[in-house]
C-alpha cells in the first residue's frame, strides 16, 4: 500500500510576504480620490435609473426593467436596448419618444463626449443640468 501524502507535503510553501504594505500613489491626492469616487457613484446611479426607465418604457415593473437593462455587459448595448424598444412601447407619444431618444443619443456620445453628457443628465454639469434632456 502506498502511503498518502498530506496537503502540507504536496503544496509548495507560499512566497515570503513583503514587509512593506502596499500604498497607492493616489493617497497623496485625497481630493482626486474623492472626485473619482463621486464620479463612480453618480455613474452607477445613472445606470440604475436607466434600467428603471427601461421597465417604465416597457410597461413592466422597474425592477424587471433594471434586470433586463443589466443583462448586456456593454453600456452601449444597454443604451441600444432602450433605443430599440421606444417605437413599440412609447412611440405613440411623440414628445416623450423624442426626449428619451435625446437622452440615449447624448449618453452614447462620441469621441469622449459621453462623460460630459452624463454629467449634464445627472444635473452636475454647467447650465441647467437635467432640464436639458427631460422636463
Amino acid at each position: 500500500m502506498v502511503p498518502r501524502a498530506t496537503l502540507a507535503q504536496v503544496m509548495p510553501k507560499p512566497p515570503a510576504r513583503s514587509k512593506r504594505n502596499y500604498r497607492s500613489p493616489m493617497e497623496r491626492y485625497p481630493k482626486y480620490v474623492h472626485a473619482l469616487g463621486m464620479i463612480s457613484i453618480e455613474n452607477s446611479s445613472l445606470e440604475s435609473c436607466l434600467g428603471e426607465l427601461l421597465g417604465i418604457i416597457l410597461g413592466i415593473h422597474p425592477h424587471i426593467g433594471h434586470t433586463l437593462y443589466f443583462t448586456p455587459r456593454a453600456a452601449i448595448a444597454r443604451l441600444d436596448l432602450i433605443e430599440n424598444v421606444i417605437n413599440d412601447s412609447i412611440g405613440d407619444d411623440e414628445a416623450l419618444s423624442k426626449r428619451v431618444r435625446a437622452v440615449v443619443k447624448a449618453l452614447q456620445g462620441r469621441n469622449g463626449e459621453t462623460s460630459r453628457y452624463r454629467s449634464l443628465a445627472l444635473g452636475r454639469g454647467r447650465g441647467s443640468g437635467s432640464k436639458n434632456f427631460v422636463s
